[in-house]
């Protein structure tokens, strides 16, 4: 019986057919139980004891849901075992008949009902605007017309209740589709998927969250903006990119974007991402964890690109003779599944339950907007956003800055990953026990840890390869919608670097490897336009404090790398590609101390800074002059003094 009732959706409330297989399972435990008793006296007494034990179960586990009391219920038990019996000893034979019982209600005829239908649907589902408008303008044939009371005096939004019955399913049905085929998709049955085969650690799920909260923080503009005192502060929602384990939903890396924020010529523009933010979320992970032993799953749309998928049908054959080894690109030339979630569904990523938890853990913290701002309406930060961005609050006041909140991201990731779960997938474990140890007999991280590159082949996830003919412009690397020029004189290997994005690593046939840098506009000759145009043009992602990693305390770090997992070609190229990018760095680093230390100079001395962004090698030159005669005043004095 414990079997029996586990199946009934609600045991409190059962329907006509689960009391019709309740009893049909009572009296078939009943005749078995009693089937060896005799027809005498000790064979009563022992049928009347099993028929007062399961009463007595009845009544205490389903709370009087087939009888009112007891005593109904032993009642009833030998009214339905009579039947029962007589019946053929099936189901069919306590089939309830009282619901053909009654007189037959009134139905509007097949045309009227289609229109009232269709009306309810234009309506958004609305059956009595629909009922009241279809009997004012007369579109109801006369008979169906007369069929009910129609006053709209008394009560104008009266609707016959068995009429409300009977077209109502038809019009929830109708209106999915009204909201248009993916929301049809999402409401229709789905298949429950079995995870027992799948291990942690397998497959690795990426994909981004719009954060429920406004945070404050501070971007690096370029040239053109520096003069803005006002036009610092992104103050707004971040686009956070996340990578989880697919089996466990245990966190591995994630990071966030800042938008732009509001200058003299533009308006605060929302947070984006591109190819290369995704990239960089799997070389975090990377570094971190390591990489899944099979692959990624990621979603259609922004994640389909060159950077994870490799270059595939975009490739130019007729460049192939080129004369120089070609290095992986994307995910899957480097030996990394990539599997596609199915567009528009998000059941079938399952780090949708992890964005779920996630942002109802944080519902607590200062800054929260809600899901959806427009609806949720949080008036309070809303006015307060709006006084910070004009200038007349401190948005700290209220807001957490970015860092605070990454640091908020990630205490509330791991307090997820600590918590047991209780569903299918995680039945009363955690994902980090999950993650760690194992689950459904597959090894967990601490028996077999995540993979790594060799240090030398690190660079294949940092940059993408692309084969560039030189042209009069030189080479435009176009990445999302940034456009960055570098130049050389023959057909080329270009390999872009996304740490470094104005650093461009050049291979070409019988020339060694040698890096470029981009070439900027020089801000001493560009009018105010021109520099508008470049800082539009620049790569968003690559500004100073645009981008924020994760601060995921993992409790494990330890990963397995191979040298001998890519060939001897590839890890030469990547010494020599490390080598030739740390002398670039170090030269951008020597410049840009010496300008901090002009800047510094500057300051000190009253020039003004607009001047010293500008013209930095004429400030110093001027600079060193004026210290020149300084000394010589110096030195002219003395003489005088020692004349005297």
């Amino acid at each position: 019986m414990d079997e029996a009732l586990t199946v009934l959706e609600n045991r409190q409330t059962p329907t006509a057919a689960d009391k019709q297989f309740i009893w049909n399972q009572v009296f078939t435990c009943y005749e078995s139980a009693v089937a060896e008793f005799a027809d005498a006296t000790h064979g009563n007494r022992a049928r009347r004891a099993v028929k007062a034990s399961i009463i007595c179960y009845l009544s205490n586990a389903l709370h009087g849901s087939l009888a009112a009391s007891e005593k109904s219920l032993r009642r009833r038990f030998d009214e339905k075992l009579d039947l029962w019996r007589t019946g053929g000893r099936t189901a069919e034979a306590l089939k309830d008949n009282r619901d053909r019982s009654g007189a037959t209600a009134k139905k509007l005829c097949e045309p009227c009902r289609k229109n009232l239908i269709g009306a309810a649907v234009d309506l958004d589902g609305d059956i009595s605007q629909a009922w009241r408008r279809l009997h004012q303008a007369k579109k109801f044939c006369e008979i169906c017309a007369r069929l009910w009371v129609f006053n709209v005096r008394s009560n104008k939004s009266y609707v016959p209740v068995s009429l409300r019955a009977d077209v109502s399913p038809l019009i929830e049905q109708a209106l999915v589709w009204r909201r248009g085929a993916k929301h049809a998709r999402l409401a229709s049955p789905y298949v429950k998927r079995d995870w027992s085969k799948t291990a942690p650690g397998q497959f690795s799920v990426c994909d981004d969250m719009t954060s429920d909260h406004a945070v404050h923080g501070r971007v690096e503009l370029p040239l053109a903006f520096e003069r803005n005192e006002r036009g610092e502060v992104f103050i707004g929602r971040l686009e956070i990119l996340f990578s989880c384990d697919e089996r466990t939903d245990y966190p591995l890396a994630f990071m966030a974007i800042m938008g732009d924020p509001a200058t003299a010529d533009s308006p605060q523009r929302k947070a984006t991402y591109n190819q290369a933010h995704q990239r960089m979320l799997i070389l975090r992970q990377h570094d971190s964890v390591g990489l899944p032993h099979e692959g990624f799953t990621l979603e259609n749309g922004p994640w389909r690109n060159r950077l994870m998928d490799g270059e595939g049908v975009q490739h130019i054959n007729h460049w192939s003779s080129l004369g120089i080894a070609k290095f992986e690109n994307g995910l899957g030339q480097m030996g990394l599944k990539i599997r596609r979630a199915m567009s528009g569904n998000p059941r079938t990523k399952m780090i949708e339950r992890f964005f779920y938890a996630l942002q109802s853990r944080t519902r607590c913290h200062q800054g929260y907007l809600g899901n959806n701002e427009r609806l949720s309406k949080r008036e309070v930060v809303q006015d307060f956003i709006a006084r910070a961005k004009a200038g007349k609050e401190d948005p700290g006041n209220a807001l957490f800055s970015v860092k605070q909140f990454i640091d908020i991201i990630s205490q509330e990731s791991m307090a997820f990953a600590e918590e047991p779960q209780n569903g299918d997938r995680l039945p009363g474990v955690s994902p980090k026990e999950a993650f760690y140890g194992g689950i459904d007999g597959h090894p967990g991280y601490s028996t077999k840890p995540l993979r790594q590159f060799a240090s030398q082949v690190r660079f294949l996830l940092a940059t993408h390869e692309r084969e560039q003919r030189v042209g009069p412009q030189g080479i435009v690397f176009k990445l999302g919608k940034s456009s960055i020029p570098f130049w050389e004189h023959k057909t080329v290997l270009a390999r872009f670097n996304i740490e470094e994005p104005y650093l461009l690593s050049v291979r070409a046939e019988g020339v060694e490897p040698f890096v470029v840098k981009a070439k900027v506009m020089d801000a001493t000759t560009a009018d105010k336009e021109q520099l508008a145009q470049v800082a539009r043009d620049r790569a968003s992602w690559a500004r100073h404090g645009k981008v924020i990693f994760d601060t995921l305390p993992h409790p494990f770090r330890f990963t397995i790398a191979k040298d001998q997992e890519h060939s001897e070609e590839v890890r030469e190229y990547g010494a020599t590609y490390d080598h030739k990018l740390g002398e670039a760095k170090a030269e951008v680093a020597e410049k840009e101390k010496s300008r901090r230390s002009v800047q510094r100079a500057a300051t000190a001395a009253g020039v003004e800074p607009r001047l010293t962004e500008r013209h930095p090698g004429r400030v110093s030159k001027a600079l060193q002059m004026r210290q020149r005669a300084e000394l010589l005043r110096a030195a002219e004095g003395e003489i005088k003094i020692t004349e005297d």
